[in-house]
């Protein structure tokens, strides 16, 4: 027979109001007398059933009262212990059960995923009482190795902590157990406690392992330079290629600027806008302000791709004409002024993505077919390259042209600047995109291009590939 609230005084009803806790000695009105306290690992089906018992005001059991099992997360964590009626189902967050005429009730118990304090809160809405059961749920058998840092790039002799712990299959971690870590190349080293230190440039592994279990972490050592970069959350910055010192310039909506460097690296060229139709050239400077330099007027539909000469005398760059079709190579003054067309016509194939040589004398470009051309400024004499490919551009030096190229355009490729001896920088299973470009270290060692995920630096002598951890996919080195 249900007892009716109503059969008690409120005395005994504030009295049987009262929490409490199940490592209490003493018996309540809810006492909680099997199944709680337990310590195990994570999922384990505790054999033992939670049992609570509910007695009336004279001390005897009572009959057919519901009671709740809920299970909630423990203090400052996500730890839970899960609940199943004792005569099967699936284990959830609630049960009820009602008592028995021993004044029971019970359910199975199965411990979450998350290591921790959990706990499983009883209660009697009938007569408003409420006890909790707590449990602790340990870490299961050690199968993998987390690590603070995965994968960074830092400068030659710089030191970084690498942090590790065994965990279970489910991520806790078991902070007892031995972590060695192991130095696999010669570019850094490590100690026992994690400290890595870069010798020398070049992509390193380090090895991290707890007793049978492996993993590793990644590192490029970096040649230390200062980068425009543009990207992540429509930003252009400033930034070394460790990552540090990173510098916000300005934002903008567009989906590529192409970044370029003055060359006194006093400020950066950009262009905003369809280079078919309405792309303006500006410049920002380390203030983040922007000035208009080319773009829309009584010659240009559009200007875009913009690049500084290394005596920094002219800006060459792509633009659409009023009056002829297709892209087309021009010319304009720092300041603004004495814009010209100087690189192929329509005509003669037209030209785009022009890069000129470090003495001025000769532009190299992509026509809108792909084929990469040279073109002697002072005579207009054009000449084909024999390739293929994009965004092409001249070393420091002049001897060599870079280019994404073999099949899909999508390879770093480097050649003799009369376009002899093409080879490829990278295999073909990475691929560099379009949009990404790609720029010279001002010492000729380097190229910086992007992926579909990062910007990498491959090394012109070997075609060591070093990824960065940078907010970008298009950058360009300060001179």
């Amino acid at each position: 027979m249900r007892i009716s609230v109503s059969t008690f005084t409120p005395a005994l009803l504030l009295a049987f109001g009262a929490c409490h806790d199940a490592t209490s000695p003493q018996r309540g009105p809810l006492s909680i007398v099997a199944g709680s306290g337990v310590t195990d690992t994570v999922l384990t089906k505790l054999p033992q059933a939670l049992v609570a018992e509910v007695r009336g005001n004279d001390g005897r059991p009572l009959n057919n009262v519901l009671v709740r099992f809920t299970s909630v997360l423990g203090t400052n964590t996500l730890a839970t212990a899960r609940v199943a009626p004792v005569t099967g189902g699936a284990f959830t967050s609630i049960v009820a059960d009602s008592t028995d005429n021993r004044g029971t009730a019970r359910v199975l118990v199965q411990l979450g995923g998350t290591a921790g304090a959990a706990k499983i809160v009883i209660d009697v809405p009938e007569l408003s009482l409420q006890d909790t059961a707590r449990y602790t749920v340990l870490p299961g058998t050690a199968r993998i190795v987390i690590i603070s840092v995965r994968d960074t790039a830092i400068a030659t002799g710089a030191h970084y902590s690498l942090s590790a712990a065994a965990a279970d299959i489910y991520g806790n971690k078991r902070p007892n157990d031995a972590i060695n870590f192991t130095s696999r190349s010669a570019v850094a080293t490590v100690d026992a406690s994690g400290s890595v230190t870069a010798i020398q440039e070049g992509r390193g592994t380090v090895l991290v392992q707890s007793g049978s279990i492996r993993d590793s972490a990644q590192l490029s050592i970096v040649p230390l330079h200062e980068l425009v970069i543009w990207g992540a959350g429509n930003k252009l910055s400033t930034v070394n290629t460790d990552g540090t010192q990173l510098q916000l310039l300005t934002t903008a909506t567009d989906f590529s600027l192409l970044p370029q460097w003055s060359s006194d690296g006093s400020k950066v060229l950009i262009y905003e806008g369809d280079p078919g139709i309405n792309a303006v050239i500006s410049t920002v400077d380390m203030n983040g302000a922007r000035s208009i330099l080319t773009g829309p007027n009584a010659t240009l539909s559009a200007a875009s791709y913009g690049r500084f000469t290394r005596d920094g005398s002219w800006v060459y760059f792509t633009g659409t004409s009023k009056t002829e079709s297709g892209y087309l190579t021009y010319r304009v003054r720092p300041d603004g002024t004495q814009l010209e067309r100087v690189g192929p016509g329509a005509t003669e194939g037209g030209s785009l993505r022009p890069d000129i040589s470090p003495d001025g004398t000769t532009e190299i470009f992509q026509t809108t077919g792909g084929a990469i051309g040279s073109m002697e400024i002072a005579t207009h004499t054009i000449k084909s390259l024999g390739v293929t490919g994009l965004f092409p551009r001249f070393s420091p030096d002049g001897a060599q042209i870079a280019y994404l190229g073999g099949p899909n355009a999508a390879q770093l490729y480097v050649m003799n600047a009369d376009g002899t001896n093409p080879r490829p920088l990278t295999p073909l299973n990475v691929t560099y995109q379009e949009l990404g470009a790609l720029d010279w270290s001002p010492d000729g060692r380097w190229l910086i291009a992007a992926t579909y995920s990062e910007l990498d630096l491959v090394r012109l002598s070997d075609g060591v590939r070093l990824p960065l951890r940078l907010p970008g996919f298009q950058a360009a080195w300060k001179p």
